[in-house]
């Protein structure tokens, strides 16, 4: 199958599970309602047995229907021709948006993975029997398997504890405080947010131990509030939209607060005003709510690129983005972890100079083909060259706009925050502060960030996992 998608086969169709269509298709039929073909056009049946499409819901009396052999799904309709180039189109069946389909892996540790993620999150099922026991046939991979496990254990407690924390909009900082309070009864909630790898590092161990006495605790504190500052700036940063973090899958949304929608405007006017050559016809009619667009793009891709502030990064921002300071010369005392080659590092946006991308982590501003001169000639509808000059001028610190040196952006220090869907109040890009909106599909529920990458996904938090007992 993936050999025919990959070579253009016109053969290949993609089919979308569709349990909540075919409850609603088995309501209203109930019901007694008619032409239910055009609320549900794409929903069909796929029969297991006999490997074909079925045009009508089978009877619930069947056998193939109570073992399970028969599942619903949506799927691309209408004359062959469409269809054909729909499923080259990589359409999806539920929304109709284009190239939205992706082949999702199917290795062990996947599978085990997502396996693990729906037993543990499963609220019939009681805590005492959530347990599991992995068998695998070599002692290499049971290595690897049990610390695969103890991470993927850490990464969807913390996701779970950092959601039932956040009860209002609030900056990042706010946010850690508020977890920290949240676990400060707790043994089992303080065990949430300590990284898996450091449970037993004398420094954290004592964050968490029920044993250990209140000023060791006291002392450990602000070491597990550095580190878990670092994890929801790379939540909520650099990872967000890898895997089921918490804004893939609409539990939270997240924006940079920079100001009200005037004072970027005017920000993005004083940019505009350093450089006046090669300006086209019309560009200082520019809308406002172009540069609002301009401005607010910028910061949302900095943010998504993990250009977040921590104190671990500064060494690693003064020194042109070098690897080595988040790597084999981080902090390791303090349970910095590490951004080996391989591993995506946050990257901060640099105005001027030369960037050799294999060894750094900074994004140079002022390229041609850089993300930030595309954004700002989507934007300002300016030509190559010119839109190149007023990303650099958009980044670069007030005054430094012509500076030949190569320095970094200082757009402002602007702070991250976090909100509930419901609770999300406050603009993205040109939205009207007076409606606040969650864009998902009704069907298959992709945020917006990642309508590329379609998943079924909720509004509801990443359910919790138990943590791993830490050997005795």
């Amino acid at each position: 199958m993936r050999r025919d998608r990959k070579t253009g086969d016109p053969r290949f169709r993609a089919l979308l599970h569709a349990p909540g269509e075919d409850a609603d298709y088995r309501t209203r039929t109930e019901a007694g309602e008619i032409n239910l073909e055009a609320r549900h056009p794409g929903l069909r049946w796929y029969s297991i047995n006999s490997r074909e499409i079925l045009t009508r819901r089978p009877d619930q009396e069947s056998t193939e229907a109570k073992e399970g052999l028969v599942l619903p799904v949506l799927m691309l309709t209408g004359d062959e021709r469409s269809i054909t180039e729909d499923s080259t189109n990589d359409v999806c069946p539920s929304c109709g948006s284009k190239d939205s389909i992706r082949f999702l892996g199917s290795a062990v540790a996947t599978l085990l993975s997502v396996s693990l993620t729906t037993l543990f999150g499963d609220d019939a099922l009681d805590n005492t029997e959530k347990r599991a026991l992995i068998f695998t046939d070599s002692v290499q991979d049971a290595a690897h398997r049990a610390g695969y496990v103890n991470q993927r254990s850490h990464t969807m407690s913390l996701r779970s504890a950092l959601r039932g924390a956040l009860r209002a909009e609030m900056p990042i900082e706010e946010w850690a405080e508020a977890a920290l309070d949240d676990a400060q009864a707790s043994a089992f909630d303080r065990y949430r947010l300590v990284p898996a790898a450091l449970s037993e590092h004398q420094r954290f161990k004592p964050y968490w131990d029920p044993k250990a006495p209140a000023s060791k605790r006291s002392r450990a504190k602000p070491h597990v509030r550095r580190r878990l500052l670092f994890d929801i700036a790379l939540e909520v940063g650099l990872q967000s939209t890898y895997g089921r973090t918490l804004e893939a899958t609409g539990s939270v949304t997240v924006h940079v607060s920079a100001g009200r929608a005037n004072a970027l405007v005017a920000l993005a006017r004083q940019a505009l005003g350093t450089d006046q050559q090669g300006v086209l016809d019309g560009f200082k009619d520019t809308s406002d709510a172009a540069l609002l667009a301009w401005v607010r793009g910028t910061l949302e891709h900095m943010r998504r690129e993990g250009a977040i502030d921590h104190e671990w990064l500064s060494r690693y921002k003064s020194d042109d983005g070098k690897r080595l300071w988040i790597w084999y010369k981080r902090n390791r005392h303090q349970g910095q972890p590490a951004f080996p080659t391989g591993r995506t590092a946050p990257a901060f946006p640099q105005v001027g100079g030369g960037l050799d991308t294999l060894q750094v982590g900074l994004r140079a501003g002022g390229l041609l083909k850089s993300w930030y001169a595309t954004w700002t000639r989507k934007c300002l509808g300016v030509v190559p060259t010119h839109a190149s000059r007023l990303a650099c001028a958009l980044l670069a610190p007030p005054g430094r706009g012509r500076d030949p040196q190569r320095h970094h952006h200082r757009l402002r220090r602007h702070r991250l925050r976090a909100a509930g869907p419901a609770a999300s109040s406050s603009p993205r890009y040109v939205r009207p502060r007076a409606r606040p909106l969650l864009l998902v599909c009704d069907t298959c529920r992709p945020s917006p960030a990642r309508r590329h990458r379609h998943r079924r996904s909720g509004s509801t938090p990443p359910p919790a996992w138990p943590p791993l007992a830490p050997a005795t």
